[in-house]
Parts: structure tokens; sequence; C-alpha cells
């Protein structure tokens, strides 16, 4: 059909090729060859064809075929699958890095409904891409994302590079793409190690003030959206009654030990999405949303964190504030917070107060002499 021209024009130097193998095609397609093969018999075929072809000719197609060359050298020598994908009949050819990395053929015919290849990339992120690709335009042609996909037992991220394919320039039509997935999952891990690092305190591994601050503010809101007489919030000032002794008794290493310990502590008398904060040396924030009375909630936590660390007695003063109608800010909040704080500390210690038990004369007197987490000065050491 080809030889005849039902096939549409083809350069003579591919007939070539194509007449020469074509009595020993089926027997190696029969033999299960593979594609990297194929391209290899192709690119001996070729250079012996060109022999006898002109010195211009030759000289282009050498060039094209070192190229081709070079593509399968360095995707070999990189954590990068290249691919083709055909729109019609819907096909993909892979890199052979794939192979041994992906566990995938270099050939996968209907990509979109096979199993394996379905089972590493994950059917959602193919439909992505896919959607992607055919949204672009002959103008704009290129698309990059990142995706999952599963190597060996593992998942690890890819960054996808790909160009759409389209005939034109009139009536465009989608023929396929090229483009190369580059495995960048070490990268991501660094990228979110250094995320966490920048977002939490790195002795107890709970986030720290700066971070709770931008979530507590969002949470709080200011906008008509937001129900401020339902969406009521309790911020609590939790500090270390004593603290200094731990350390100045049995070390400073132990003294992280008991920080790391209470923080433990702080996360589990409260739930997953409450915030759990350090905010200065020995001083602790949570933030709950609390729509119901928040006393019986305070007290519980409250007897939980007390006790003991090997030996070492764990006394704790709270300062509890209220988010309501009358205060969304959480600059505010703090505050009211930590002036409840430092009431209980110069009462006697261990136990908690709500800013909202204290009445107008106590408020002004304390906010003179109240000393934030943030001011950065031990409230033990101030008091004793």
């Amino acid at each position: 059909m080809i030889r005849e021209g039902e096939c549409g024009a083809f350069n003579p130097l591919i007939l070539e090729c194509l007449t020469a193998v074509a009595g020993d095609l089926e027997k190696r397609l029969n033999h299960g060859i593979t594609g990297r093969e194929i391209s290899i018999d192709s690119l001996h075929l070729s250079e012996a064809t060109l022999d006898n072809g002109d010195a211009e000719a030759s000289s282009r197609t050498l060039e094209l075929l070192d190229y081709e060359r070079m593509n399968y050298f360095f995707a070999s020598m990189s954590n990068e699958v290249q691919f083709e994908f055909t729109e019609e009949p819907p096909m993909i050819v892979l890199s052979d890095w794939s192979d041994h990395k992906l566990d995938l053929p270099e050939i996968v015919m209907d990509p979109y409904n096979d199993e394996a290849f379905c089972a590493t990339f994950g059917k959602e992120n193919l439909e992505k891409l896919s959607r992607l690709l055919r949204a672009t335009t002959i103008d704009d042609p290129v698309i990059d994302m990142e995706m999952e996909a599963t190597v060996g037992d593992e998942l690890r991220w890819f960054h996808v590079l790909a160009r759409a394919l389209w005939s034109g320039p009139s009536d465009p039509v989608y023929l396929g793409s090229i483009g190369k997935l580059i495995d960048v999952d070490d990268r991501q891990a660094e990228l979110i190690d250094l995320q966490f690092k920048a977002y939490h305190d790195p002795l107890t591994e709970v986030v720290n003030g700066a971070f709770a601050r931008k979530i507590i503010a969002e949470r709080l809101g200011s906008g008509e959206a937001c129900d401020r007489h339902r969406d009521r919030h309790v911020l609590a000032l939790c500090d270390l009654d004593f603290f200094k002794q731990a350390n100045d008794t049995y070390g400073h290493q132990f003294g992280d030990r008991v920080l790391k310990h209470f923080a433990e502590r702080l996360q589990e008398s409260v739930r997953g999405e409450d915030v759990v904060a350090r905010v200065g040396g020995d001083e602790f924030l949570l933030c709950m949303e609390c729509p119901v009375d928040p006393r019986p909630l305070i007290d519980r936590i409250h007897r939980s964190l007390e006790g003991d660390f090997e030996g070492f007695p764990l006394s704790v003063s709270m300062g509890v504030a209220i988010a309501g109608s009358d205060v969304r800010d959480y600059d505010e909040l703090f505050r009211r917070a930590d002036v409840a704080l430092y009431h209980k500390k110069r009462g006697g210690r261990s136990g908690y107060v709500f800013y909202s038990d204290l009445d107008e004369e106590e408020r002004d007197l304390l906010l003179e002499g109240a000393h934030t987490a943030l001011s950065g000065i031990d409230r033990d050491e101030s008091d004793q």
C-alpha cells in the first residue's frame, strides 16, 4: 500500500529502509523485539542506506540520527521518562528508563485504558494531563504540572513538561504530545522539610508562634461571612510553673525532654484541627473552636497536663480568652489571654483564669505588669 501511494507521500529514504527490512520484519516482531532494539537496528540500517544517497540528504539525516542517539543517552543517564503520545492510534512510546524504573514496556497501546499504565500514573492524573494538553493552542502548546507515580512500592513525585502536537493552522486537530517526566521526589522531600522547619518549633515540633498567629487570624476572620455569635474560639496560654528549676537542677537536656513531653501532652488533649504552638521558652498556646461553655473543656485540659515527668512535678498555669462578638482580632485575643495568665501566676499558679472573670480594675492594673511570651522574658524568673 505504501509503495503504491495509498498511504500518502513518504520520504524515499524511509521507503528504502522499509523495503530492506520487509522480509525480516515479521520474524523480528514475533520474537518479542523491543522498541529500543528496533530503534538501534533502524539507525544502523539507515546509515547503510545513506551510503548510496546524495551527500546533502545524507548529512542532514545523519545529524538527526546523532540527535536521536543523544536523546537515548541522556534519558538513560537521568531520572527522566521521555515520551511520545499519538492520538490515532492511541499509543505512547516511553524512553528505556521507564523499563527498569517504572516496570513499563516502552510501547503501550491505548495507555488511558491500560491497567498497568494507569496503576503507575493514576487514572485521575492521566485524565488531568489529557485535559490540560487538549486545552492548549497552537500558539501556546506547552504545559507543566506535578504528579505522583508508583515506582516500585513507593509513590514518587514527577514534574511533567509536555508539548501538545496540533495539525493546522486552520481547524487544528489534536494529534498527540511529546514530553518528559522528571523525578523530583528528593527535591520535593527537601522542600517539604524546609517548609516544616519554617513553620514548626525545632525542639517540640509543634507549630511556632508566627505560624500559629497566621492560622488563628485566618480562622477568626473579620468578614460578614463569619457568624460572630456562633463561631467562638478559645485561646489559652499555658505556662510551666518553676520550669527554671528543671534546668538548674537536672540540666538543660532534661529541660528539653520536659518541654517535648509537655508538647505531646498538649497535642493529646485536643483535637487534630486545634492549634498547638510554642510561643516562648516554656510557654505554649492552644486555640480551639468551642461554641459552648469552654470552662469544662479548659478544666479537663488543665487536669490532663499536670502530674510529673521522671520525678519532676508538672504544674501548669493557664490564661484563657474567648473570641466572640466583641473581639475577633488575634493580637487583642492574645493580649487578653496573657493578662489572665499573668493574674494566675501572681495569684499562686497551678490553675487557670478566664479574662472575662477579671473586673475592669484588675485588667488595667495587670496590663502594665504583664509580659507576653513574645518579649522573651521568662515569667518564672521575673516573678521570683
